[in-house]
């Protein structure tokens, strides 16, 4: 029981103590907040900055390669039906360009669409 009183008043005098330094503190500030009047916050700054007078950068310039143009599917497709005097199906048209029926359907619809290629029939496609 004298072991706990002990430990008791221990933390009683370290609270007062605390309680003190607290209390001095405010004082402080009190008077601080007194003699000066409220400063306004500076705005943050952004951290990439550019520096005065550096020379902007430029992206770098794009390489052309001449005589490596790649043909595109609504290509092949056309170059196949070109080819062919009586009109081409889609799986002939699979067939020699390589492409799947997906490909080629998209690229039938675009060239039907910039006026390229028609139907003679349902699923028979020649150049215009």
């Amino acid at each position: 029981m004298k072991d706990l009183d002990a430990l008791l008043k221990a933390v009683a005098d370290g609270l007062n103590a605390m309680a003190e330094g607290i209390h001095s503190i405010a004082k402080k500030v009190d008077e601080l907040a007194k003699g000066q009047a409220p400063k306004k916050l500076a705005k943050a700054k952004p951290a990439n900055r550019k520096k005065a007078g550096a020379p902007p950068k430029k992206a770098p310039k794009k390489v052309k390669h001449l005589g490596t143009k790649t043909q595109t599917a609504p290509d092949k497709v056309l170059e196949v039906i070109r080819g062919s005097n009586d009109g081409v199906d889609n799986a002939t048209i699979s067939k020699e360009t390589g492409l799947n029926q997906k490909q080629v359907s998209s690229a039938l619809l675009r060239l039907k669409k910039y006026g390229k290629v028609k139907s003679v029939k349902r699923g028979i496609h020649t150049a215009v």
